[in-house]
């Protein structure tokens, strides 16, 4: 049982991370991955980057208001680089403060339970890079910001997908982009992909569910949800 928990930053720029069981995976007031395999199993949050913590463990302050940068932002949690596997019971990857990804492969196997999101950030969760898949439950679903640089897809079905179910998207040649199967059930989808271009069509195949979608903007959604486009509250 390991868990990495201070109000210290927590930098990892390559090594292997593997954390089999946890509260909180990784737990700082900035959380830098830009190298590295990092793969963990909690209970709780993957990644909580937060402020300082003032009611026990998993609950700290929230971050500056709409930070977009890492200048501006009182915490964040920042991925630019590595492999990342995430297996979250409850909040995949959490910032109080900012989410940014500027680059990396990022996986997240997110909460069963609509009280937790697969994504979730308190000021501006943006991407700009790498190629991210987010599943988990709907209930608290949070997209990506229409201020990213990097288009980004949410889908969120009206049924319920079996853990272990195959996930892939694939453009309109049939080559597949993002390639995934998550450990846990889910019907909310956030993913992003260097290649997303506006206009064109992809097939998101989910187990037995298949979703043709077509990017219209910085952020396609078939959902507002609690986060919406642009995340937050």
């Amino acid at each position: 049982t390991l868990s990495l928990h201070d109000a210290l930053p927590i930098s990892i720029q390559g090594g292997s991370v593997r954390i089999l069981t946890s509260y909180e995976g990784l737990e700082a007031l900035f959380i830098d991955i830009s190298g590295g395999t990092v793969d963990l199993v909690s209970g709780d949050d993957g990644m909580n980057a937060n402020g300082v913590e003032m009611f026990g463990p998993g609950f700290g302050g929230f971050g500056g208001g709409g930070a977009e940068t890492l200048e501006e932002a009182e915490c964040y949690l920042h991925i630019s680089g590595g492999l990342v596997h995430v297996n979250a019971s409850g909040d995949g990857l959490d910032s109080n403060g900012l989410l940014l990804i500027d680059g990396g492969e990022i996986y997240v196997s997110g909460p069963t339970n609509s009280g937790n999101g697969a994504l979730d950030s308190g000021t501006s969760a943006i991407v700009h890079g790498g190629v991210i898949i987010a599943v988990g439950a709907s209930g608290m679903d949070e997209s990506f910001d229409a201020s990213s640089t990097q288009m980004s897809i949410r889908h969120v079905f009206t049924v319920s997908i079996p853990g272990e179910s195959r996930i892939t998207l694939a453009d309109r040649s049939g080559e597949i982009l993002i390639d995934f199967t998550p450990a846990k059930q889910f019907n909310s989808v956030v993913l992003s992909h260097p290649d997303l271009t506006l206009g064109e069509t992809y097939t998101l195949t989910c187990g037995d569910e298949t979703a043709e979608i077509e990017i219209t903007g910085m952020v396609t959604s078939n959902s507002r949800g609690f986060g919406g486009p642009g995340g937050g509250f």
